[in-house]
């Protein structure tokens, strides 16, 4: 009894968390006042718009709305009074933020496989776990990609919201400055289809750079380069024919479901992630263009020792080969005078050699000057 009257004291309470329609607030409630004692989130929103407004702001601009996200709440040793009190906790903080809550009680301890599969199958949009080990200081496991992460009830919270949004694309301007490189990587993935791990930039500059030192062609890095950019085009239409999401979200109170069942997620983009995603985008082809515009600059369709040797049938040994090293010189001389125009050290014939004078330029290879040159 002691126990139960320790968790179930009104002045013991967990802090209970605003809906995501304010700036997300954990505070503890007092016997003497009904108001909340708050302080701010890094994931927060700054709309003094009432929820009613909201709701009506967003049809009339024609943006579209999120459901509230569904949890799945996996009870294990349900037996156990720690895990039980938790666990009307848990459920109690979820229904007042606007969730709705599937639950799913078992007595006695379930394998960690089993919960693992439960994870990856379920049809809701999170997936939690409670039992006897983690109950006792109030933590709560959310499970992404059937791993474990062991959070607080506050923090489960709040991670349920902030992940939801992300994925329905409605961030608004402020959560947008803040938001990580992991989340803009699973964004771009999401809404443009682009991996950033088939875009390796550096590894095509690393190649670029020992072709042209070697004197080979560079066909290959170019091709991928232009695959690259068109990935990156075809992601940005995405983005742009993207349905607007918008940031504020009117109130629906959460339920405690009877089943759990598949559910469509509305997602789209809100104006501030739209313009973030678009300009990074845009950097991206910058920095391609950049590259390609340098190995074209520089490009060799036949390696000149192939073309000597099919014209002389003889293999010269080319002019200041020796000092070709790959020291990375080469290739920052062609990023420096990537902008200037100036043609090179080629041999320029005499006035008055006319013919002559075609034909040599005529048996040059391509380019017709040294890159150690400049």
């Amino acid at each position: 009894m002691e126990l139960d009257s320790f968790f179930t004291d009104p002045t013991r309470q967990s802090p209970i968390v605003t809906r995501p329609n304010r700036s997300i607030h954990f505070g503890q409630p007092s016997d003497n006042s009904p108001t909340i004692q708050t302080a701010q989130n890094h994931f927060s929103f700054y709309s003094t718009t009432s929820p009613q407004q909201a709701g009506t702001t967003s049809a009339n601009n024609g943006s579209l709305t999120p459901r509230a996200p569904v949890v799945h709440c996996f009870v294990c040793d349900h037996a156990n009074a720690k895990v039980k009190i938790l666990t009307d906790q848990f459920m109690e903080a979820l229904i007042k933020n606007g969730i709705k809550v599937y639950v799913e009680r078992y007595l006695t301890h379930q394998p960690g496989y089993q919960v693992r599969a439960a994870s990856l199958n379920t049809t809701a949009d999170f997936f939690f776990q409670i039992h006897s080990k983690t109950a006792g200081p109030g933590h709560v496991r959310l499970y992404l990609g059937g791993q474990p992460k062991r959070m607080t009830k506050e923090e489960a919270v709040s991670a349920v919201w902030s992940w939801w949004r992300l994925r329905c694309g409605a961030l608004t301007k402020d959560e947008v400055e803040v938001i990580s490189h992991d989340k803009i990587l699973t964004l771009l993935k999401d809404f443009a289809n682009i991996n950033s791990e088939d875009l390796d930039f550096s590894l095509l500059q690393q190649q670029g750079r020992e072709l042209i030192d070697r004197g080979m062609s560079v066909r290959p890095t170019l091709t991928r380069l232009h695959e690259f950019e068109t990935i990156l085009q075809n992601g940005k239409s995405q983005i742009n024919s993207a349905r607007t999401m918008s940031t504020d979200w009117s109130f629906e109170p959460g339920v405690v479901l009877q089943r759990c069942v598949a559910v469509p997620i509305v997602s789209g983009l809100s104006a501030p992630l739209k313009e973030l995603l678009n300009m990074i985008i845009d950097q991206t082809i910058r920095k391609a263009r950049s590259i390609t515009s340098v190995l074209e600059r520089y490009y060799i369709s036949t390696p000149p020792l192939e073309r000597l040797a099919q014209e002389d049938h003889m293999n010269e040994i080319p002019i200041d080969g020796e000092q070709r090293v790959g020291d990375g010189s080469s290739w920052r001389m062609m990023i420096e005078s990537v902008d200037e125009d100036r043609m090179g050290s080629m041999q320029i014939a005499s006035y008055g050699d006319g013919h002559n004078f075609v034909q040599s330029v005529d048996r040059i290879a391509t380019p017709v000057f040294m890159l150690d040159d400049f």
